[in-house]
Order: C-alpha cells, then sequence, then structure tokens
C-alpha cells in the first residue's frame, strides 16, 4: 500500500512540472509554439516571417449539416436540445460559437452548399461564397459606339440562350436589314390614337423616371410594339405579315421571343429534372431559390420584388424578371410592383392584337400570355438564335 501510494505521489510530481509548458502546443514538430498561439500546426522552422511552415494542411471534421439554425448532427439525439429543455439549445449554441467544420452536403433547393462554415452562436455561416454552377455569359452590343451596352445572359437548358436583363437600346441593330422603311426610334411616352406618334417606335424611361434606369440599368427602357418588332403600322395591321422570329430591335444574333420560346423558358427540360404531373421539368432549384413546381411566375421574378420573386440573380442564372408594369396612354405608369410584360412575336388573328408575354405576383404559372395595345410600352427581353 505504502509502495502504491509513493508511486502516485511521483506521478503527480512529475505531470506538475509540464502544466506550464502545454498550455501552448505544436504539433507536427518538436519546436516550440509561436506565443500568441494556443495550437501551432508546424513541421519546420521558417527562415523568415514570410516562408512557409508546413508542406501539409489540417483537415476540417466533415459532417452533413441538415439545418443551418441548429447544431445538427452534433445535438441531432439530444431531446433536451431539441425541445431546449432548462435552456440547453440557448446554452449550447453559445459555448459552441467558433465552431468550425466542412460541409459535404449540397441542396441547391435549400441554399446548402459544400464548404467551409462556422457556427456564429445563432446559426451555420459559410466562410466565402460557393460557386454556383450557372451557365452565364455577357452579350456586348456595340450597335453605338458611344454607348456600348453589355448584357448577362444564361442559358436554360433546352429553351436556349436568354437576356437576363431587359434591353436598354436606343438605336436599331446596326447589321439588319428588317424594318428599313421604319423610322428612328422616339423617345417618348405612349400617346392616344388622334395624336402623333401613336404608330410611331416609342420607348421610355421605366416608371417614367429616368433615375430609376439610371440606378438600375437592367431595368432597360419600355418599348412600343412598332420598336419592339422594328414594324410599321401597315405591318402591324397586315395579318399576313409574320411577328415571328424578328429581331425587331434585339441585338445582331438574337430575337423576340415567340409564343413557343416563352413556353420553352417556363418548362424547360434537360438532364437531371425532376418529374412534376407526369411531366419531365428541370428542377427550378438551379434558377430559383424555390422547390415548388417550375412552371410558376414566382420562380422567374426578381427577389428585388421580394417576397414575390424566387428567381436567382443574373449571375447565378437566374431569369430575374422585374415587376415594372406598363406604360400607358392615358394612366401612364401601372401595375408596378405587380406585373412584368414582355413582347412577343405572335399575333392572333381571332383577336387582332399581337400578344405580351406576362409574370405577376399572383399567377400559379409563367407560360401566360395575353393581348396589349400596341402603343403601350413594356420591357422587351431577347433570345439568342441557336
Amino acid at each position: 500500500m505504502k509502495r502504491q501510494n509513493c508511486f502516485i505521489i511521483l506521478l503527480v510530481l512529475y505531470c506538475l512540472p509540464f502544466t506550464g509548458i502545454y498550455a501552448q502546443v505544436t504539433i507536427g514538430s518538436g519546436l516550440a509554439p509561436n506565443k500568441g498561439s494556443i495550437l501551432d500546426l508546424k513541421e519546420y522552422k521558417s527562415v523568415d516571417s514570410n516562408k512557409t511552415t508546413a508542406t501539409k494542411g489540417l483537415m476540417l471534421p466533415r459532417v452533413e449539416l441538415t439545418d443551418f439554425t441548429n447544431l445538427y448532427p452534433m445535438f441531432l439525439e439530444d431531446n433536451d436540445y431539441k425541445e431546449n429543455n432548462a435552456g440547453k439549445k440557448d446554452s449550447e449554441d453559445a459555448l459552441h460559437t467558433g465552431l468550425t467544420v466542412y460541409n459535404i452536403s449540397k441542396d441547391y433547393c435549400k441554399e446548402v452548399y459544400p464548404g467551409v462554415y462556422v457556427w456564429n452562436g445563432q446559426e451555420w455561416i459559410l466562410v466565402g461564397e460557393y460557386p454556383f454552377p450557372a451557365e452565364v455569359d455577357m452579350l456586348v452590343d456595340d450597335r453605338d459606339p458611344a454607348n456600348v451596352q453589355k448584357y448577362r445572359i444564361g442559358k436554360f437548358g433546352d429553351a436556349g440562350w436568354w437576356m437576363l436583363e431587359n434591353l436598354r437600346a436606343t438605336t436599331w441593330p446596326k447589321n439588319s436589314t428588317e424594318g428599313v422603311d421604319v423610322g428612328d426610334l422616339v423617345l417618348e411616352k405612349p400617346v392616344t390614337v388622334s395624336i402623333d406618334p401613336v404608330y410611331k417606335p416609342t420607348y421610355y424611361y421605366p416608371k417614367e423616371d429616368p433615375a430609376d434606369l439610371a440606378a438600375n440599368p437592367h431595368h432597360g427602357y419600355m418599348y412600343s410594339l412598332h420598336a419592339a418588332l422594328r414594324i410599321t403600322h401597315a405591318n402591324f395591321l397586315d395579318n399576313t405579315f409574320e411577328l415571328s422570329g424578328r429581331q425587331g430591335i434585339c441585338p445582331d444574333g438574337w430575337r423576340l421571343p415567340t409564343w413557343d420560346d416563352w413556353r420553352k423558358l417556363a418548362f424547360s427540360k434537360e438532364k437531371n429534372s425532376t418529374i412534376v404531373d407526369g411531366e419531365v421539368y428541370l428542377n427550378p432549384c438551379k434558377y430559383a431559390h424555390s422547390d415548388i413546381n417550375v412552371n410558376t411566375g414566382v420562380n422567374m421574378i426578381s427577389m428585388e420584388d421580394s417576397p414575390k420573386g424566387k428567381s436567382r440573380i443574373p449571375d447565378h442564372g437566374g431569369f430575374n424578371g422585374n415587376l415594372l408594369g406598363r406604360i400607358t396612354s392615358d394612366r401612364g405608369s401601372i401595375e408596378v410592383g405587380s406585373l412584368a410584360y414582355f413582347w412577343l412575336g405572335h399575333r392572333d388573328t381571332t383577336l387582332g392584337n399581337p400578344f405580351t408575354g406576362a409574370l405577376a405576383e399572383y399567377l400559379n404559372f409563367a407560360a401566360y400570355y395575353q393581348p396589349m395595345a400596341s402603343r403601350t410600352q413594356i420591357s422587351v427581353r431577347c433570345v439568342r438564335n441557336d
């Protein structure tokens, strides 16, 4: 018994002198840790402050995060944490501030991306930005050398490449042979049928406000039908005159979308798609912050119009349609914040009026069209001739 007690005393005495040393630790070598660090990872001593100290890195624990406002999977099986019994969740959340992991899961619908996450006491925060896998590019429209415009464009499955911003052209495309008998574009609001230039190609500022365009170039100008399609009023009245496939005011190599183009955009199909009501549709989470059916207007509406819109930003390939309404001859700018209209190259002889595609905050589908007075000014988006 005495020998055992002596051994215990010696063991304690042996450990005591090292308590101060191991308050700071080096891993990877026998070198002393730097004074300002608790844990110093290094393989060798640097010859100066700008040189490396290792050829290997720190492997963070890899976890599958399932909830960004809870410490899961760490406390996934802990009912006291889940129910916050005796304030356990509050306490653990605060105690684990600074916890760092590498998340391996990915769910575009829930905004879950792989990468390094830090717990800030309330939620998991992604360190840096995740490179969102979008097919996007830049279109340079140099029709006016003094006013070159650049537009973000994106590919939507089999619907092809679309402009992700509204057109803001003030002159006709330089290489087009369409509508050579159509006069120059006129910067003017719509007017009634008894006043010139009701049938001329007009355009005006969104919301009738030059400051809005200056602050939001992606809003673009609002155009009359004659401007969008670059047609005369005689063309408009001639039911045999083909409107589908016209370049109109679009950049060279692009055209006004047809009704079929618009439907393909709303119901785009490609690989890795989902089945909804027996049809194979593209998972909308690639283009929207939403996992609801792809054929809904909110997936195409800009989050600037939140909470109505769910579209991703253009840099992530979202359509990003702004609810700019329309400019009419009698009431001026109306339906701002409620509707977005886009001219289509489409004619319906039963109603005798070209049609416009539309997005609305209250619609549960995106493939929608209605007749529109030709003098009314609305937005223009173009689709590429692929």
